[in-house]
Order: C-alpha cells, then structure tokens, then sequence
C-alpha cells in the first residue's frame, strides 16, 4: 500500500511540473561597453581651403601646408628629439634638455629663446612661460619679462592668472603679479569670460571667479576623464576632451564636448567617442572660431589596433555644424603635431 501511495505522489509531482509555465532561460549578461568596438574618426571633406599648417615633431620638424600638401623643414635646431607647442600665431620646439626654440608665422628658421626644458604659451599667446623651482618667468616675443611664484607645477596660464597644480591639495588659480589666490579646487579645467570650469568629484561647476557665485552643470555621458578646458577664442565655449588611455589598452578613447557658456549646455563633436592616440593628439581652437584636432587616429574598429592601422587625421569643426570636415594626412604624427593656423 505504502509503494502505491509512493509512485502516486510521484505520478503527482510530475504532472504538476508538467502543467507548470516553463520560464525562458535568462539573457546572457550585456556585453560591457569597454570591449564593444569604436567607430574610427569620420566625417565629410572640407567644403574648401583649410587655413591650416601643422608642425611636426620628434624627429627632424617639418611644417606641413594642409592645402597646398607642401612640406618644409625646420632649420637652426640642433640634433635630438624634439616636441612642440602653440603659443598664438607661433611654434615652440623643445629640443631635449638643448633649450626652446620660436618659429615665427611664415618662417622656416627657429631661433633660441630661452635653456628651460619645459614651457607653456602665456594666456594672449604673446609668450612663454617657464618654471625654476618656486618661481616662474614670462618671456614675451617682443622683448621683456615677468616672473611669478609659482610653487607646485604650472598648468596653463588662464586670463585671470596661473593654474598651479601642487604636489598634494586642491589646484589653485592664482594672480601671477601679487600671487593672491583667486580660486581653489579639486580641479580646473578652463577660464574663460571670468567664468572658472571646475570638476570636485566629478561634479562640474562653473564659478564666477569674482563673486564666487556657482552654476551647477550636467555632466557629459562619457567613459573618459576630462583633461584640459580649451577656451574659444571669443570666449563663448570651452571644448573639453574626454579620455582613456585605456579603454581597454592599447585603444584609447577620445570623446569631445564643447560648453556652451552663457547657457551651461554640452554638445558633442559629431562621430565622438573614436580611437585616438592620445599623447600624439592636439585639440585647439583656431582665430576664426573652428576647432581643430589633428594626430594620430587608428583607421580600424579592431579593438587592438597595429601599428600600421594608425593614419594621420585632421578634423575641424564649428560649432552647430553637424558633420566634421576630416582630412588624411600623409603622415602620422607621433607625438603631437602642433597646429598653426
């Protein structure tokens, strides 16, 4: 009696089973986006002449014409790796620890500026700043010079003054004549229109630097982190990279946003985020409002590009304009070209 109560519980137990709604398997976990592909740098062909030069570095400088395809070397360096910066309408080399050197606008002969190793364009683009020690000194083109405390390592020079990021602490932004602080915090991006572009956190906050009155931002949707703010020259945006110099490595990941500032609004570079080179990438405003960034781009989605995937680019863009104006270069440049308008 007790194996036919047995095998009936059993009987039971499977028909139960059997009448039961069967349940769909569970999705596989989402694919995380780090390892999803990033679409190379695109955009339409430039609707006419660029206006653009670009200086190569690292080797032996040349300047290259980006509409005429004319390539000119740098004469009056001495021998050594050399890298490069914009400072207005001229070039500054760095030739390994042999000194700076300034190209003027149109010439193909740098002459000697200054024995520092490193340097930095003053905020009117009319100079260089260069640190020893505690102390900092303005070289202008024209003659003259200034000096500034200037303790902890300089970022850029802004309008207002100095951002000065210390060895610990928050960054400051400080008055190069009086070397008063006008603004602290975790860290600054920009200065522009008297209005200070602020990440604490990873909060960002435009700060009225006079009155210290503060405008809480959304934030863009990015994977990267925000380096440098670059001010338009009217002072109306400040462009921001986003990067990742792993994402996941040896890809690395750039994501531009432009502020716009009288209205706290983002926009995104068309086609962003794409894989980049970031160390052999410049991003900068050009006098007539475009925005220019030109280096290094893999031409692949693969996710691990070789070496020979990398094509030198150069994409400008206006804001409100919905496509990049993208030119191949042909070269590619490592490190950093810098861009001469």
């Amino acid at each position: 009696m007790r194996r036919v109560i047995r095998r009936f519980g059993l009987l039971l137990a499977l028909l139960v089973l059997s009448c039961s709604p069967t349940r769909a398997p569970a999705p596989p976990p989402p694919t995380p986006a780090r390892s999803a592909p990033l679409a190379p740098l695109t955009g339409v062909a430039p609707p006419g002449p660029t206006g653009v030069r670009l200086l190569a570095t690292g080797g032996e400088p040349f300047v290259y014409d980006v509409d005429s395809r004319a390539s000119t070397p740098v004469s009056g360096l001495p021998s050594g790796d050399s890298w490069g910066f914009g400072a207005g309408a001229r070039a500054v080399i760095g030739v390994g620890t042999r000194g700076l050197y300034a190209l003027a606008p149109g010439a193909s002969r740098a002459r000697f500026l200054t024995a520092a190793d490193f340097a930095l364009a003053s905020a009117d683009g009319g100079g260089v700043w260069v640190q020893s020690g505690k102390r900092c000194r303005e070289l202008r083109f024209g003659g003259g010079s200034r000096t500034a405390a200037c303790a902890g390592g300089v970022d850029a020079d802004t309008q207002l003054g100095l951002l000065i990021r210390p060895e610990s602490g928050d960054m400051r932004l400080a008055d190069p004549a009086t070397g008063r602080v006008l603004l602290r915090a975790q860290q600054i991006l920009a200065v522009a229109r008297g209005q200070a572009l602020v990440s604490d956190g990873g909060r960002l906050t435009l700060v009225d630097v006079p009155s210290g009155r503060k405008r809480a931002l959304d934030s863009p949707r990015t994977e990267g982190s925000a380096s440098h703010g670059l001010p338009s020259p009217d002072g109306r945006w400040i462009a921001v990279p986003f990067g990742d110099p792993a994402w996941p490595g040896p890809r690395q990941y750039l994501d531009v946003w432009v502020l716009e500032i009288s209205s706290g609004r983002w926009s995104r570079l068309p086609g962003m985020p794409v894989p980049a080179a970031l160390k052999a990438l410049t991003v900068s405003w050009l006098p007539d409002g475009r925005l220019a960034l030109a280096g290094a781009f893999p031409a692949t989605a693969a996710v691990r590009p070789d070496d020979g995937d990398y094509a030198g680019m150069l994409a400008l863009w206006r804001p409100g304009e919905p496509r990049l104006a993208v030119t191949r270069l042909p070269f590619v440049p490592r490190p950093a070209p810098v861009i001469l308008p």
